[in-house]
Formats: C-alpha cells, sequence, structure tokens
C-alpha cells in the first residue's frame, strides 16, 4: 500500500487522515463481504477526549476503496456537523444528528471546515491511498 498526502499512517497503523489532534483510521473489516457482496470497512476516530470504534460503512454494490470509504465516513462528519450548528442556530433538531455520538458530533463541529476540505480532496480520482 501507498499512501500519499493528505493521507497518512495513523497511530494504529492503518490508511486514514490527521483531524485536529486526533486521527482517523480505516480499514477493511474482518469477514469483509456482506451477504450481498458487498465490502464492509471497519474505522476509528481517535481523538484526545474519546476513541471511537465503528464498522458501519459498506461499499456500493460495485466495489469501493480505502481511499472513496474514508472521504464517504468525512462527509458523514461533515453532515453531523452541519446538524449541529443548525440545531445551535435555530432550536430545531434535523435528521443526522443521530449519525454519532454527541461527543463524536461536537468534536467533528469543531473540525468541520478541516473535515469538509478533506473530504473534498479525497472525493477526486483515487491516488492517495494506493492499494
Amino acid at each position: 500500500m501507498k499512501i500519499n498526502s493528505p493521507c497518512c499512517i495513523t497511530p494504529r497503523l492503518l490508511a486514514g487522515v490527521k483531524i485536529g489532534n486526533g486521527f482517523i483510521s480505516i480499514d477493511y473489516a474482518d469477514g469483509c463481504c456482506t451477504s450481498d457482496d458487498r465490502t464492509r470497512y471497519r474505522y476509528w476516530i481517535d481523538a484526545p477526549t474519546f476513541n471511537h470504534y465503528g464498522e458501519d460503512i459498506e461499499s456500493c454494490a460495485i466495489g469501493g476503496s480505502l481511499q472513496g470509504r474514508l472521504s464517504d465516513l468525512l462527509y458523514f462528519l461533515v453532515a453531523v456537523a452541519e446538524s449541529y450548528a443548525y440545531l445551535h442556530s435555530n432550536g430545531r433538531r434535523v435528521d443526522n444528528l443521530h449519525l454519532f455520538q454527541d461527543t463524536i458530533t461536537q468534536w467533528a463541529y469543531h473540525h468541520s471546515d478541516e473535515l469538509s476540505s478533506l473530504a473534498y480532496e479525497l472525493d477526486r480520482p483515487e491516488g492517495f491511498i494506493q492499494e
């Protein structure tokens, strides 16, 4: 595997990105295929105040890559950050607040510009994580 900036090898020795003083790492899940042949991924969000593990990201029907699913995860974090901002400016709950725990939502809110920028950059053609 070859990793190019803005991606890096995280402290978990996996492909990922550095966000503020935390890291997001991604890998293929054990037994990585679902019953409908989609690839399943696992990820970690490691920040100074919490560690989060998830295994709820899958590829589309035509497959996927670590870079593509990392980009998807970043966009989910951006969505929850935008929902959090909307809640605090308008006092109304919106759909995406349920995606992550409150600690992660607040962390994403504080790093939303960086998450958004990295998600956009990783959404471009493959090449940052070459498998």
